[in-house]
């Protein structure tokens, strides 16, 4: 889907514009306080003391009325879709209303309301209250948080388009800006030397413009709240500002009438003064041809034929057709499509890329804006707490289209601590298949399995608890898959894993590829199989000290690289990853029934014969390659692990005393 923009440009005189603006329609009301267009640029939303107004600009003709305050409605906000309008009253209450279905939300504020905005969602608002209060709000869930604490000298606020920043104005002439959601000071400066009457964002963020008492309008840098320039309007005090485009125009409506601004040059290129009262409200159509004004006392709100002016707009055209979702991307941390994470570190960069072709409007990641470079590609420091910490992303495109990811992730609190062979947890995992339900069975695979575990219990360090044992019936492709996934979370950097797999292998030619066969895998099935790449991608994850992996299955040597060492001094202090396969790209022998394998027979006499405390896996390894092949036709073969964070140490083992 392609980008739809309208961009019109004009060139505008440095000086007042002579160009003819008109009253094109008059919507009948009491007199009010606020008024909006809607995105269409064809309707208009006019506060009308209790009660809302929706009219059409061109003819003037209501057609809707929105009734349910019990006060003056003071401000009235509409959410970036359109859908919502939200109303603020005398009534010290909040209302969201569904401008189709005319559905409404009552929030409760207990103080009158002075303004209201809505945030980043049409679930969020914020409320400026008589009192000087400053809360936002989750409409839904009726729940709220306090932004600026009660201060009578509050005189105004700005909500910008992210609904990110909050500016909070005084009668003093301080401006101050907040974070929206936590409520940090993120610069207060005095702006002004009288109160300051309003306040607008641009529509893109990037700056501030500020009206007061002072005579003077100023506008200020979002990047760093500097002052970009300012412009004098006289003695003439100021009631609303109003915003037409990003960089084209702002409307100062009060005791001189609507003047109108060019945002770019600060210099007034219109003035609309032929009023009947003193105009307290305005506000530009999205087109901006039009622009409705509402006059104190007057029971109507003017809309006036601003074409004349040709004023800029910048405009990002909704396409109701568009339902597709940017598509995320999460490069950093690594596997997060498996909703789990864990890492050691206090501090984690969370990287990735936002792509839509209609454009990206906002990223947010766990409720903050995130910023994007242009191609989409974003990356946010995340601080962690010890435990599980959850990473909210969501990515919006211009037509409201919302992506969502979710992972966990689970810092461990090691603080870099030396490996302990003392304090080391060895965990086991033993898989064992003979009753295959589709494949030919097998007659030795289960005892191996079991005496492999029993061997490890009695005469190494390898406690029960820490033995999982799957044969059989069991050792399903998802229960193998997932008991492997579980020691993801339980193993530590100071802690040491093996598995042990027993039972049929296959390889693929075609894919140069090797599998473990489960007990419910049918036969010429690939997809039902354990690949060596999901094995490994899952042992990579596991963040022990040492890794051991044994398989007896045919084929099982497509698991190992090529590179060879020898044996290394002080192995222990540097992670292994090593493993240790029956046969290369052959088969192998299941022995007699009853009998270990031939593999398994030398696997398990070794630890048992051993004389030596402890023993390291490249001497079980060459032990068991010379004399497997020295009884067998099968070579083992036993080297490191496939890019799984092997440093070139090994897993040693320590006898029980």
């Amino acid at each position: 889907m392609m980008k739809k923009l309208i961009v019109l440009t004009a060139l505008l005189a440095p000086l007042i514009c002579t160009a003819q603006v008109k009253v094109l329609s008059n919507i009948k009301s009491k007199p009010g306080l606020s008024a909006v267009f809607l995105n269409n640029s064809e309707e208009v939303l006019v506060a009308s003391n209790k009660v809302v107004i929706k009219g059409n600009a061109a003819s003037g003709l209501s057609n809707r009325e929105y009734a349910g305050h019990g006060g003056t409605v003071t401000s009235i906000s509409t959410s970036k879709d359109g859908k919502f309008m939200l109303t603020g009253s005398d009534d010290k209450t909040v209302r969201r209303w569904d401008l189709q279905t005319n559905e409404t939300k009552v929030l409760t504020i207990g103080e009158k309301v002075s303004e209201v905005f809505f945030a980043d969602t049409s679930d969020k608002c914020v409320v400026l209250d008589q009192s000087g209060r400053v809360t936002s709000w989750s409409i839904e869930s009726a729940k709220s948080s306090v932004i600026q604490a009660e201060d009578k000298s509050v005189s105004t606020i700005a909500v910008n388009n992210n609904g990110n920043l909050v500016a909070i104005a005084t009668s003093k002439g301080v401006i101050t800006i907040k974070n929206a959601v936590t409520a940090e000071v993120l610069k207060t400066w005095n702006g002004h030397t009288d109160k300051i009457s309003s306040l607008v964002f641009a529509n893109n963020n990037n700056w501030l413009i500020s009206v007061a008492d002072d005579g003077m309008l100023k506008k200020w840098n979002v990047t760093d709240w500097s002052l970009l320039g300012e412009a004098s309007y006289g003695k003439g005090k100021m009631n609303h500002l109003s915003a037409c485009s990003d960089d084209s125009h702002v409307s100062a409506c009060g005791g001189n009438g609507c003047l109108i601004f060019n945002t770019t040059s600060l210099s007034q290129v219109s003035i609309i003064n032929k009023l009947s009262s003193i105009p307290i409200n305005s506000a530009f159509s999205p087109d901006g041809r039009m622009m409705v004004i509402m006059q104190d006392l007057v029971p109507r709100a003017e809309v006036w034929d601003i074409s004349s002016l040709g004023i800029s707009q910048y405009t990002i055209l909704k396409d109701a057709s568009d339902k597709t979702p940017p598509q995320l991307y999460v490069s950093s941390p690594a596997n997060t499509s498996e909703g789990f994470v864990i890492v050691y570190t206090d501090l984690l960069a969370v990287k990735g890329t936002v792509i839509d072709d209609a454009g990206v409007s906002q990223l947010k990641i766990n409720g903050l804006e995130t910023p994007m470079r242009n191609n989409g590609n974003f990356t946010i420091m995340q601080p962690l707490v010890v435990g599980e910490n959850l990473i909210n992303i969501e990515a919006t495109d211009i037509n409201g289209n919302t992506s969502l990811k979710k992972f966990i992730v689970s810092r461990r609190n090691v603080d870099g601590e030396p490996y302990d062979a003392a304090k080391a947890r060895n965990y086991l995992m033993v898989v064992g298949i003979n009753s295959y339900q589709y494949w030919p069975k097998l007659n030795n695979a289960v005892k191996d399995a079991n005496d492999v575990a029993q061997t490890l219990r009695s005469v190494y360090k390898f406690d029960f608890d820490d033995v999982t044992l799957l044969t059989n019936e069991s050792a399903t492709r998802n229960n193998i898959y997932k008991a492997l996934r579980d020691f993801v979370t339980k193993v530590t950097p100071q802690d040491n894993f093996m598995i042990y797999f027993s039972g049929h292998g296959y390889f693929d030619e075609l894919l140069n590829e090797g599998y473990w066969v489960p007990v419910d895998a049918k036969v010429n099935s690939t997809g039902d199989y354990l690949s060596n790449s999901d094995i490994l991608k899952v042992i990579g994850n596991i963040n022990s000290q040492h890794t051991f992996l044994v398989a007896d299955a045919c084929f099982s040597g497509s698991l190992f690289s090529d590179t060879k060492r020898g044996y290394i001094e002080n192995v222990e202090r540097f992670k292994s990853r090593w493993g240790l396969a029956s046969g290369r790209l052959e088969v192998v022998s299941d022995g007699q029934e009853g009998k270990n394998s031939p593999f398994a027979k030398k696997f398990i006499d070794f630890l048992k014969t051993n004389k030596d405390d402890k023993i390291s896996v490249s001497q079980l390894v060459q032990h068991v390659k010379m004399s497997v092949a020295e009884i067998s036709d099968q070579t083992p073969i036993g080297n490191p692990l496939k890019s799984v964070g092997d440093e070139g140490g090994e897993f040693v083992f320590y006898k029980r005393p």
